[in-house]
């Protein structure tokens, strides 16, 4: 095969690999709780794969040597492209194998306010098509994965927003809502694409300026995240206070997806408040709220635990940073303290609080019950913003933390459908299961601290080694699934009693 498909191929290969793993888990047996997870990694495995085509080439600092080599950028541009247009192909193939595994009528027949072709098959298609057409485009404009990918989900939900708003507001149509975002986002790509391309042919390239962050925001922003970093912690001194600083500032695209999503929440709010009368119909509105919300909650933990240790290794002062006088021990308090306090708020306490508030502003209720049960998915919470923690000490870059985070994730699903199925047969909705034993918080905390340990171990310990063996990576996953395990046949053991 030739070299330069062979390069692609392994690039493209990891996301690919994730969304194969989900869709070809049990999700009938879910009973329709979490099966939601398929269309957020569907969108958010198309967006990385479009993302890494042209971002690994930053980040490996090889795109100069790319746009060195004896050939057309004509040729180089098909090539990429070609590749990325099939495995997005192939993407909705396992999008497809999933839905048809959960429940198969769902390809031939449409909800109450949508017919099949408009309410399933037009997004599966469209997906793709505007992936393939804009993401590109901005990890070259951005020269960065991350930004790349941020920025392919953040203009999409403007547009959607904005056409809602104008449709529902000017027009007063509501029925040519979901109509008029097609044509919007497809005017976008078919506007993209071209970019794409002259980008890529009029790319300079200097090494040793931004080439490897991932992180590189633009200048105006950087400068601002840096003011009210030096507002917050200027007047502070010392090491303690400025390795404070420098984490917060490892943060600041968790910061700014975190104003993204509350400028989409606030916009999908209005679009909802003009819903149609019918309660039967579904608003644009609510379409962007749910996709805001799931996308968001998926990907914030996922960049806030990954950001705090793979992009020291990106840029190359992770060795730099244990060679410090603050003992190691002390920069990995400082560093969890951080990035732990930075997910929990950013992407768990703000959605819930928005959450609450939209349903009172948009006289909804009050949401009771979900308070106490917010204490139990806290913990839970905070034990998988440890996983990702985890997958980031095992990882060289933030982009390859994610897509081993979320392996993590779906390991942890296998391991719990597989325990179930092996001791007692088929096992409840995790949320039916965990109203049984709501009440009792002594079994959760003492589950949950024992799992929390054993990552903050493992973690430290390939903190501390940077370079960790396959063996001891393969030992450590065997002993969570062994955890993983045991939890999940005490929390059966109790909710039969």
């Amino acid at each position: 095969m030739n070299p330069q498909i062979t390069k692609e191929v392994r690039v493209l290969l990891p996301p690919l690999g994730v969304l194969l793993l989900a869709a070809i888990l049990p999700f009938r047996s879910w009973n329709g709780q979490g099966f939601w997870v398929v269309p957020a990694l569907f969108i958010v495995c198309s967006a990385i794969m479009a993302a890494l085509i042209f971002g690994h080439e930053f980040q490996q600092r090889t795109m100069s040597l790319l746009l060195a080599q004896p050939m057309p950028r004509k040729t180089i541009w098909l090539l990429k492209t070609g590749l990325l247009a099939l495995f997005l192909a192939l993407a909705a193939g396992c999008a497809v194998l999933a839905f048809h595994q959960y429940s198969p009528q769902l390809l031939t027949t449409g909800t109450i306010s949508f017919s099949p072709a408009l309410d399933f098959w037009a997004p599966l298609i469209a997906v793709p098509l505007l992936v393939f057409c804009t993401v590109p485009w901005l990890t070259l404009v951005f020269r960065s994965t991350l930004l790349g990918l941020i920025f392919s989900l953040l203009i999409p939900g403007a547009l959607m927003a904005l056409n809602g708003l104008f449709c529902e507001y000017v027009l007063r149509n509501t029925g040519a809502t979901a109509f008029a975002a097609y044509c919007v986002l497809g005017i976008y790509a078919v506007v993209a694409f071209p970019f794409g391309y002259t980008s890529f042919r009029n790319l300079q390239v200097i090494d040793g300026t931004t080439m490897g962050r991932e992180i590189e925001l633009p200048h105006g922003i950087k400068k601002s995240c840096a003011a009210v970093t030096d507002t917050l912690w200027g007047q502070f001194k010392g090491p303690t206070a400025t390795l404070i600083r420098k984490e917060l500032r490892l943060q600041q695209v968790s910061f700014l997806l975190a104003g993204i999503f509350c400028i989409l929440a606030a916009l999908g709010a209005l679009l909802y408040m003009a819903r149609p009368i019918s309660p039967t119909q579904t608003s644009i509105g609510e379409v962007l709220l749910g996709t805001d919300f799931v996308i968001y909650m998926v990907l914030l933990p996922i960049l806030a635990g990954s950001l705090c240790l793979a992009e020291e290794k990106a840029w190359g002062v992770a060795d730099w940073q244990l060679m410090l006088p603050v003992s190691r021990v002390r920069q990995w308090s400082i560093k969890m303290a951080v990035a732990l306090s930075t997910g929990l708020i950013l992407g768990f306490i703000l959605p819930l609080t928005l959450f609450f508030l939209g349903r009172r502003l948009l006289g909804l209720g009050t949401g009771e019950g979900f308070p106490e049960f917010s204490f139990v998915t806290m913990l839970g919470y905070l034990v998988l913003l440890q996983f990702v923690i985890y997958a980031a000490s095992i990882s060289g870059t933030t982009v390859r933390s994610i897509l081993v985070a979320l392996c993590l994730f779906l390991l942890v699903g296998l391991t719990v459908q597989s325990t179930n199925w092996g001791f007692g047969g088929s096992y409840g909705s995790w949320m039916q299961e965990g109203e049984k034993v709501i009440g009792r918080y002594g079994l959760f905390l003492l589950q949950f601290a024992l799992c929390g340990i054993l990552l903050q171990t493992f973690a430290f310990a390939c903190y501390r080694t940077l370079r960790p063996t396959i063996g001891r990576i393969t030992t450590q996953i065997l002993l969570l699934v062994l955890i993983i395990c045991m939890m999940t046949l005490t929390t059966r053991i109790v909710s039969s009693m």
